[in-house]
């Protein structure tokens, strides 16, 4: 859960606004029922409670190599990626830090590894939830494009799909869970956004 660093200097990153609470929740939520969690974060996430047995993950790579190594250590059931993989980092990373006195500073971004893709090539036994956000979509296109990875091969069980647009005022967040053989069904707030992927879990094992 939440943000995935990446680095352009020895001082700054690149990274996102979100704090991992849902995965925290998340986590929290299964340990209660009884699962044996492991919870990996992202730098810049809220603290997990004591009881959940958590590993940070300073950067992307980090948070790459993390994975792996526990998926390959464990004997996983089901992984739930909601962490905002970041998509792009910088082709290279200065060594030191960037002089700031610099009148303008081009970076050149290119694609990060795709982890799910990975996580399917090397662990095609795993049951996935994975997630998907949006901006600037209608709702419609956000379920098509929630779909699409059911079309693939060794594709997730379930996705959590929301978009800016249908977040509540106050900043509640709102979320479809979809599946292939069941209607988009809709959950409102972290609480019963993780309660029912649970409850959804639990079912399909």
């Amino acid at each position: 859960g939440g943000p995935t660093p990446v680095p352009v200097d020895n001082i700054r990153r690149i990274t996102t606004r979100f704090t991992g609470a849902l995965s925290i929740q998340l986590a929290r939520e299964a340990w209660m029922r009884g699962a044996a969690v492991e919870l990996i974060l992202g730098k810049g996430s809220r603290s997990a409670p004591e009881y959940i047995k958590a590993k940070t993950a300073a950067t992307f790579e980090d948070y790459r190599r993390t994975l792996n190594e526990s998926l390959q250590d464990g004997n996983y059931d089901w992984g739930i990626f909601t962490a905002a993989v970041a998509d792009f980092q910088p082709e290279s990373v200065f060594e030191g830090k960037l002089a700031s006195n610099q009148k303008q500073l081009s970076l050149k971004l290119v694609p990060t590894v795709k982890v799910i893709e990975q996580v399917r090539q090397h662990f095609p036994e795993l049951k996935m939830v994975t997630f998907k956000y949006e901006e600037n979509v209608s709702h419609e296109e956000l379920m098509k494009i929630a779909k699409k990875p059911f079309s693939k091969k060794g594709g997730p069980q379930m996705v959590v799909a929301n978009r800016a647009e249908e977040f509540k005022p106050d900043g509640t967040q709102v979320a479809w869970l979809i599946q292939p053989e069941n209607e988009p069904e809709k959950h409102v707030g972290k609480e019963d956004i993780a309660n029912a992927i649970l409850k959804r879990i639990e079912l399909t094992s």
